[in-house]
């Protein structure tokens, strides 16, 4: 599948899902992570919530929600390349 087909697919299902799900899906990906990897997952991660913290200032609609999964999945896939 080449990569703007599986963006859309992974965009399309995270839409779906609520926080919990998110959450979940999120933990799952780091607990099948090598040890080498963890280090840098945590900082990304960090990341993100460091960015989600000064965007919780404005109120959130949904295309702001959708660009912020967005990007957070693209961060994800970028790292699985890595």
């Amino acid at each position: 599948m080449n990569l703007s087909k599986f963006l859309n697919s992974v965009d399309t299902l995270s839409q779906l899902m609520d926080r919990e799900q998110l959450t979940a899906f999120i933990h799952e990906i780091a607990r099948s992570l090598p040890e080498t990897n963890r280090t840098n997952f945590l900082k990304r991660l960090k990341n993100s919530t460091d960015s989600a913290g000064k965007e919780k200032d404005y109120k959130e609609t949904d295309k702001s929600r959708y660009i912020e999964i967005k990007r957070k999945l693209e961060k994800i896939e970028e790292w699985e390349m890595s």
